[in-house]
């Protein structure tokens, strides 16, 4: 049973990833690509600052990058999906 579920744990990024591949836009591929790898590398290639800072506070667990969102609906939830 051990065997199986790290096999599991092990495959649920892979086929997340590539979900994020299949996505045409730019920006909400490398958002995807940044949360399911944990890499903060892909929020750099995000061209939105608001998406940006988000994908940032997300990855980091920072709550200072959603302070620099400009839209304030984005920004409220960042604030609080990021504690």
């Amino acid at each position: 049973m051990k065997k199986i579920l790290t096999i599991f744990a092990f495959l649920v990024p892979v086929i997340a990833n590539a979900s994020c591949y299949n996505i045409s836009d730019d920006d909400l591929k490398n958002k995807c690509l940044a949360i399911t790898e944990n890499r903060e590398s892909y929020c750099y290639n995000i061209r939105n600052d608001d998406d940006k800072n988000f994908c940032l506070a997300k990855i980091r667990n920072q709550r200072s990058y959603c302070y620099n969102i400009k839209n304030q609906d984005q920004k409220n939830y960042c604030l609080a999906l990021v504690k």
